[in-house]
């Protein structure tokens, strides 16, 4: 999947950068959602991709509780897949 999303959607040209910081997902637990944690972690990793000084961050998510917390945490959708 993340081969065909970089085919598709070139990070380093849509944020005119040499480096991002990645990851694949997220994922909680069953037993402690609906907690926040999920959107909690997303924000962290907002602050740590500034402390890294990076310009962007990409996820991948593929499932909407996801997709929604990154709303939640202010995430922008740059790219879609159906």
């Amino acid at each position: 999947m993340h081969n065909l999303l970089e085919k598709q959607f070139n990070a380093y040209k849509t944020f005119d950068t040499d480096s991002y910081l990645s990851d694949f997902g997220l994922a909680v637990h069953p037993d402690y959602r609906r907690r926040r944690i999920g959107t909690e972690m997303l924000k962290t990793r907002t602050k740590l991709l500034k402390d890294l000084e990076f310009k962007a961050t990409i996820s991948h998510f593929i499932g909407i509780a996801s997709q929604h917390l990154a709303i939640k945490a202010n995430y922008d959708e740059s790219y879609e897949m159906s």
